[in-house]
């Protein structure tokens, strides 16, 4: 999530005082994949200004078990992060309905996690290796002028090298998009208030990173090393086919789960992860755009929760 800040021109004399501000609308739309079992795309708009964030998304499960539960049908969210009232808030539009959650129990909350985190962390089940290049030939993205970051990580694993995951991360960044400056000002401050690092605030990475571990916060550093404003981040994980009989957490396991759902639902058949010629299936990918990013003043209201919106 990002925020952004406001500039004051004060002018005196004559013309009296006048106060400008200037917030940052960016919209995204994105694309998750997880093996077999879930497919979704998403679109959202987020504003932002150094002490508050107004983020609205709708997503849809195109795919999968979720998809088969979901019926297809979008839903729509609405949160709203206020920094200097420490508080966030979660609308249901369709409901007229919000909670409300202080920072400081998010933020005892991921202490928490941490705290487990660590007591459960033994020896490293994987021994990693990572590259990082630069892509050589530009692109023009949505009207962005970008230069691409591709960084690919390797994982064998210790007890059983036929188990190998494979992470690919293609970042494609720009310096010309206004704003950014207000956009890192907001992430600044939400990282100090939540207390986590700054890239963890910055979209889509706090869920990766957690998922695949420290090896991957490594690899997307060394990528944002690079510097600019990313437009489009592409991910995809794969792991290699593991030996007859450990189908534990692997593609065939995925496709064997989808297939129970869908004979639950109603469904003949049911997608399974494909393998290529090396034996590889694709467990996640991920890819996300920013289409826009507009600089103009936003009335407060936009951070206020509705007078018609009940607390649950």
């Amino acid at each position: 999530m990002r925020r952004l800040f406001f500039l004051s021109l004060v002018a005196f004399c004559l013309l009296g005082v006048v106060s400008v501000r200037a917030d940052v609308t960016i919209k995204h739309s994105s694309s998750t994949e997880m093996g077999g079992m879930m497919s979704m795309e998403m679109s959202s708009s987020e504003t932002y200004r150094s002490d508050r964030c107004f983020k609205e998304t709708t997503s849809k499960m195109t795919g999968g078990m979720m998809a088969m539960l979901g019926k297809g049908k979008p839903t729509q969210t609405v949160e709203i992060t206020r920094i200097d009232k420490g508080v966030i808030w979660k609308l249901e539009p369709e409901k007229k309905k919000y909670s409300e959650e202080a920072i400081a129990e998010f933020k005892k909350k991921l202490e928490d996690a941490q705290k487990d985190a660590k007591k459960e962390k033994g020896k490293e089940e994987y021994t990693w290796t990572i590259e990082v290049k630069a892509i050589p030939e530009p692109q023009t993205i949505n009207g962005f002028d970008c230069k691409g970051v591709i960084g690919k990580a390797t994982g064998i694993k210790n007890d059983n090298p036929a188990d190998t995951m494979f992470i690919v991360y293609e970042q494609w960044m720009t310096k010309s998009v206004k704003g950014t400056a207000e956009v890192d000002e907001y992430q600044k401050n939400y990282a100090a208030a939540v207390g986590i690092d700054e890239m963890w605030a910055q979209e889509n990475m706090g869920t990766v990173m957690g998922q695949y571990g420290s090896q991957f916060g490594e690899l997307a550093k060394k990528i944002n090393e690079a510097g600019s404003y990313p437009i489009r981040t592409i991910i995809t994980v794969e792991t290699a086919a593991r030996p007859d009989g450990d189908k534990e957490s692997d593609g065939a396991s995925n496709g064997d789960m989808m297939s129970q759902m869908s004979k639950m639902f109603g469904k003949k058949n049911a997608e399974k992860p494909a393998a290529d010629k090396s034996g590889r299936s694709k467990s996640f990918s991920m890819t996300n755009e920013v289409l826009s990013v507009e600089t103009s003043a936003v009335g407060d209201t936009k951070f206020e929760i509705p007078a018609d919106y009940k607390k649950r």
